[in-house]
């Protein structure tokens, strides 16, 4: 299998399954990288860095349908 990145990875996944609620979870906390989440249809970005405040919310809200965004 090759190597993909992330939104590689969620952008095939969104062709193959549109229906798919995707959650990221990132080391990477700016604004240019949730674009490219938001690019693919990402549901949800959390930052590493937020997992233990935010990763419960984010899981709910893409299950939802909703967007959550977290930036540091």
């Amino acid at each position: 299998m090759p190597v993909v990145n992330g939104f590689q990875a969620a952008k095939e996944i969104k062709k193959q399954i549109p229906e798919t609620a995707i959650v990221i979870l990132s080391s990477h906390a700016d604004k240019y990288f949730v674009a490219e989440a938001n690019k693919v249809g990402v549901r949800a970005y959390v930052p590493k860095s937020k997992i233990g405040e935010a990763l419960i919310g984010a899981l709910e809200a893409a299950v939802r349908g909703d967007d959550f965004i977290v930036l540091e």
